[in-house]
């Protein structure tokens, strides 16, 4: 059994080549910003328990 494949001929490439560019960047985009996302929920938590530690350091004003 014999395949054929078929390469693109003429402007078939520009349209590729615009696919390739188009969408090669999204999954890296998400794989980025979901490292991202990930350390800055680590942030918040750290900082809301600072925050924590510090109201219970004030003086009762009420």
């Amino acid at each position: 059994m014999t395949f054929l494949i078929g390469l693109p001929v003429g402007s078939e490439w520009i349209f590729l080549i615009g696919y390739l560019i188009f969408l090669f960047p999204i999954p890296i985009l998400t794989i980025v910003l979901y490292f991202k996302n990930r350390e800055l929920k680590k942030q918040i938590k750290i900082m809301t328990a600072e925050r924590n530690v510090l109201i219970q350091k004030l003086p009762d004003h009420r």
